[in-house]
C-alpha cells in the first residue's frame, strides 16, 4: 500500500471517528420525545456540519419531502437543516405518525416553550 491510499484510509477512519463523536455529542442536547420519534437539537455548529455530511443520516429538501420520511419506515435519521422551518407544532403531529421509532437531529436551539 502506497503512501496516497494509506493517507486516505487514515481521512476516512478519522471522518467516520469524528461523526461517531459528533453522534454522542448530539445525543447529549436537549431532547424532546414526539410519540415514537426522539428530537434532538443541535446548538453547536460543528455537529450540525458533521451530521449533516452523514451519508446514512436523510436530509429532506423541503417540509413535504421531511413529511414523507417521517412516515416512511425504512428511514430511521433524519437531520433538518436550518433552511427548513418547521413549527413544533407540525413537527408534533407528524411526529405522531411514525409507525416505528427514529431519531431527528435539528439544526438550530430547542424552543424555550
Amino acid at each position: 500500500m502506497d503512501n496516497k491510499q494509506k493517507e486516505r484510509l487514515d481521512f476516512q477512519s478519522r471522518n467516520k471517528l469524528l461523526t461517531q463523536v459528533a453522534l454522542r455529542q448530539a445525543t447529549s442536547n436537549p431532547v424532546k420525545i414526539l410519540g415514537n420519534v426522539k428530537v434532538f437539537f443541535l446548538k453547536d455548529d460543528w455537529q450540525s456540519e458533521w451530521l449533516g455530511q452523514e451519508k446514512s443520516i436523510y436530509k429532506p429538501v423541503n417540509f413535504q419531502s421531511l413529511k414523507d420520511a417521517i412516515e416512511d419506515p425504512s428511514i430511521k435519521t433524519i437531520f433538518i437543516p436550518e433552511s427548513i422551518y418547521v413549527p413544533v407544532s407540525a413537527l408534533s403531529f407528524l411526529c405522531a405518525k411514525a409507525s416505528i421509532e427514529k431519531i431527528i437531529f435539528i439544526q438550530g436551539e430547542a424552543p424555550t416553550k
